[in-house]
């Protein structure tokens, strides 16, 4: 099986050198990535599944470039993905890795552009709705009742809001 690799920048000459040194200290050997490896796992063991998920950044802090070698079979998964969403490669990856790290779905640009137009067609729905509730109220007669039509339309307005919300914490996570 190959081995993947995740490379870090930004790491100064210094801070390698004190990570090389600590390294020796601990294993006798001055091997960064071993002492590396062992912090991450031990990072990811201390992480419980009722934790909560890390939040977004807003800041413009600068963000870290990794570098993964895949095996075929996944590269393959990860390409097929990004066409039938609409994206690049790395964007699907980083969506997976951050669907898996915050616990709840991150959506495809498809899926979004969908649940936009599902949204539109809501809200006219709504606005006929409450065409047919100004004739109820008015005496005009119609098969639904008054109740039916505020319990319809309180759905589709509930509705519109978590879909709004969803197209707004894509938008975020897209900044960022």
């Amino acid at each position: 099986m190959m081995s993947n690799y995740i490379k870090v920048y930004g790491l100064s000459q210094e801070t390698c050198a004190h990570l090389a040194a600590l390294s020796k200290q601990r294993y006798g050997k001055t091997n960064i990535s071993l002492l590396a490896r062992d912090l991450l796992l031990a990072e990811l063991a201390k992480q419980s599944p009722t934790a909560e998920p890390p939040t977004h950044s807003t800041t413009t802090e600068a963000k870290t470039r990794l570098e993964l070698k895949l095996p075929p079979h996944i590269a393959e998964y990860i390409h097929t993905a990004a066409q039938q969403g609409k994206m690049s490669p790395n964007r699907r990856a980083l969506y997976i890795l951050a669907e898996y790290i915050e616990q709840h779905p991150i959506l495809t640009d498809n899926e979004i552009t969908a649940l936009y137009q599902s949204n539109v067609q809501l809200g006219t729905i709504g606005r006929n709705i409450n065409q047919i509730a100004r004739h109820l109220n008015t005496g005009e007669g119609a098969s639904l009742t008054q109740r039916q039509l505020a319990e319809l339309e309180q759905i589709i307005t509930e509705h519109v809001k978590r879909v709004g919300i969803i197209i707004q914490e894509h938008r975020t996570r897209q900044e960022n």
